[in-house]
C-alpha cells in the first residue's frame, strides 16, 4: 500500500476549510489538467465526484465518492472503481501561539470555534498491485507515466493549493506543502 500525504496550514478556522473542500465542484478552476468536476448527489455521504483529467497523451475521468463526514474534522473518500484508492481530508485546528504550528501535547488543543488557522491534510492510500489502471497509449509504460507525472503533480499541487488558499483567505500568498510518501 502506498500512502501519500500533502498538508499545509491555512489562515481560516476548520469549519471554513471543511466547507470549502466539500464544495469540490469549484476546484476545476484551479488546474489546467482538470477539465471538469461533476457532482452526483447532495454533497453528503455517497455523493460522487467525477473528475475529468487530461494530461500529456492521457485523458481519464477519475471518480471519487464521499464515504463519511465528520464536520468540521474530516471528509472520507474512496474511488468506486478498480483503482483501489481511498483517503481523507483532515482539518486540524492550529494554536496560533505555537508559531503557526499544531498545538503541542503539553498544551490543550484549541477548539474549532476558537482556532483561526487550520492544518489541512489530504491523505491518499493506493494499492497498485490490486488496481486496474486506465488504458495507456501503445508503447507507453506505467513507469514512464509515473516518472513524467511526479514533477507535474508537485508543481500542480502547489499551484492548486495557492489558488485555493487565495480564494479561501482572500489574498494570494506563497504556499509551503509538506509531502510524505510511504
Amino acid at each position: 500500500m502506498t500512502v501519500i500525504e500533502v498538508s499545509t496550514t491555512v489562515d481560516v478556522p476548520p469549519a471554513a476549510a471543511y466547507a470549502f473542500v466539500l464544495d469540490f465542484e469549484g476546484h476545476a478552476d484551479y488546474s489546467e489538467f482538470v477539465r471538469d468536476v461533476r457532482r452526483r448527489g447532495d454533497g453528503g455521504v455517497g455523493t460522487r465526484f467525477d473528475i475529468e483529467l487530461s494530461w500529456w497523451k492521457l485523458s481519464y475521468t477519475f471518480p471519487t465518492q464521499v464515504t463519511d463526514l465528520d464536520e468540521p474534522n474530516r471528509i472520507g473518500w474512496r474511488t468506486p472503481n478498480g483503482l483501489h484508492a481511498r483517503g481523507d481530508w483532515q482539518f486540524d485546528p492550529v494554536d496560533s501561539e505555537t508559531d503557526g504550528g499544531a498545538a503541542t501535547t503539553d498544551e490543550p488543543a484549541p477548539d474549532d470555534a476558537a482556532a483561526t488557522s487550520t492544518r489541512v491534510t489530504l491523505r491518499a492510500e493506493y494499492d497498485r498491485s490490486r488496481s486496474r489502471l486506465p488504458r495507456l497509449p501503445p508503447l507507453v509504460s506505467v513507469d514512464d507515466v509515473l516518472n513524467r507525472l511526479k514533477p507535474v503533480v508537485r508543481r500542480e499541487a502547489t499551484k492548486v493549493f495557492e489558488h485555493a488558499i487565495a480564494d479561501l483567505e482572500g489574498e494570494r500568498r506563497r504556499v509551503t506543502l509538506d509531502v510524505d510518501v510511504y
